[in-house]
């Protein structure tokens, strides 16, 4: 009896343990998590933020984007966006891109040229 309940336990934990790993696994979101890492010159650029997918929906209507580095990091979703928390605001000119890109990519060049990819859009700024 005692090796059933003992059994029965350890199932029980074994479960639960692989329940919660299984919720942990950011990149089965909607919007899962993405780095981008590049040296520029002696400092080195890192942008962590989530991939959106586009979904059918339009995405920018003009000829510029602006992209918002917000000091508030650990945000989810519009909802909780406070435009007092703008660190940086960077206006870019907005273009079609090359080809579409489904889930949001940023780029970083070696010379800092920072790119938006978005639907058939693209914003790129300098950093210098």
């Amino acid at each position: 009896m005692k090796y059933l309940f003992s059994l029965g336990i350890m199932s029980l934990l074994l479960l639960s343990a692989s329940t919660s790993s299984a919720q942990s696994d950011k990149s089965k979101r909607p919007s899962p998590p993405a780095t981008v890492t590049q040296k520029v010159g002696d400092a080195t650029i890192v942008i962590d933020y989530s991939q959106p997918s586009v979904k059918g929906r339009t995405i920018g209507n003009g000829s510029e984007g602006t992209i918002i580095f917000n000091k508030t990091w650990k945000q989810w979703g519009a909802f909780k966006y406070s435009q007092a928390d703008d660190q940086l605001r960077v206006t870019g000119k907005a273009e079609k891109a090359k080809t579409f890109a489904e889930k949001m990519t940023f780029s970083i060049s070696p010379a800092g040229k920072v790119s938006l990819w978005w639907g058939d859009n693209e914003v790129s700024f300098k950093v210098k």
